[in-house]
């Protein structure tokens, strides 16, 4: 599960153009921090999760449907 939704958000974010940095900048996180999100080595909150949507200009709900849930 965290790797298909560290996928799905890797490929937004390569979809739209945005760099880990620019995302992680928007969320006020470290980009290391995103990253590790996105190779599924970490578990992101509710929180975190709609903080990232936002920086992709999309509901939370569609990076779930990306990962199959």
């Amino acid at each position: 599960m965290l790797r298909a939704v560290g996928g799905a958000i890797h490929s937004r974010r390569h979809q739209r153009g945005l760099s880990q940095a620019a995302v992680a900048s928007h969320c006020r996180f470290d980009r290391a921090y995103l990253s590790t999100i996105e190779a599924g080595l970490r578990n992101p909150t509710l929180i975190t999760l709609v903080c990232i949507a936002s920086a992709l200009g999309c509901p939370p709900s569609e990076i779930l449907a990306d990962a199959g849930y």
